[in-house]
């Protein structure tokens, strides 16, 4: 019998419970220090199970079967992947979830994840994600994209994975270039999208 995604998520991530952390309680950003104290984490889970924990998404995506069962919050989460970033590989995948993780832990944005991604919906093409607020169905129609957006939801949800952004709160496409930008402290480029940060972090929690 197939597991529910929740079940599914604390099952599997039991072997990588080292890695169960958020930006918020770790305070910590994309640095040399920060790889390093990850990289201990995972040397850790190593001897406890006697197997390689993966340093790549793929990787950890199928170590820890991270199922493509989600909740109504990550059904939101893997709207936002699927529609922002369904182009990009995973990488930039998971970063756009990331940046949406990070803004559920700031308290200038929602406490939820569809609360997050669903902000001044009712501004027409003037709301933080674009496919939220452009009148076209959220429906995602390319299955095979939509079922790792639904995997990446629930890895973003659960874990704690060292990469690039940091406690990145925005992005935009290499291709535009708006004005916020400038008054934010750019961290990454992954893929085809630049990550910025605010400072300083409020955080929730």
């Amino acid at each position: 019998m197939q597991k529910s995604g929740t079940t599914q998520i604390v099952a599997a991530l039991v072997l990588v419970i080292s890695l169960i952390a958020t930006a918020g309680s770790s305070q910590k950003t994309a640095t040399a220090t920060e790889s390093n104290w990850a990289a201990a984490l995972m040397g850790e889970v190593q001897l406890a199970t006697g197997l390689p924990v993966p340093t790549d998404i793929a990787g950890l995506l199928d170590f820890a079967e991270i199922s493509t069962d989600v909740d109504t919050e990550n059904y939101c989460l893997a709207q936002a992947i699927y529609f922002e970033a369904r182009g990009e590989a995973i990488e930039g995948q998971f970063a756009v979830g990331r940046v949406i993780k990070n803004r559920v832990e700031d308290t200038r944005y929602p406490d939820t994840i569809c609360g997050v991604v669903f902000q001044n919906q009712d501004w027409i093409h003037r709301c933080q994600f674009s496919f939220a607020c452009d009148r076209a169905s959220d429906n995602p129609k390319e299955m095979a994209s939509w079922a790792m957006a639904r995997r990446l939801a629930n890895l973003v949800q659960a874990s704690w994975v060292p990469n690039e952004i940091g406690a990145a709160t925005h992005y935009h496409a290499t291709y535009v270039q708006p004005g916020w930008a400038e008054r934010m402290d750019r961290i990454a480029l992954v893929g085809d999208h630049i990550f910025y940060r605010e400072e300083p972090r409020q955080y929730r929690h």
